[in-house]
């Protein structure tokens, strides 16, 4: 997100934007994936940034690791343009 570079197709996961970068925009059709169980990056961050761009908001994974089967099959569906 900070790096800004070119990139066709954004995907956020669970992103420390709030903390790392509050001032860095989104390009439209940017997607975020975050879990409303993460206990390290508020839910609520996610929600507010995709309002404030615009951005598809996808809740799943059961915590911030994002490693459970749910959250990796979201990741690997988004990445492949499926979501």
């Amino acid at each position: 997100m900070a790096a800004q570079l070119p990139l066709g197709k954004m995907v956020l996961i669970a992103p420390a934007w709030k903390k790392y970068c509050p001032t860095c925009p989104i390009p439209p059709g940017a997607t975020i994936l975050h879990s409303r169980q993460d206990d390290v990056i508020p839910y609520g961050d996610s929600r507010l940034l995709s309002k404030m761009y615009g951005a598809k908001l996808i809740s799943v994974g059961s915590d911030h690791r994002m490693n459970d089967s749910e959250a990796l099959s979201a990741i690997t569906s988004t990445l492949d343009g499926n979501s």
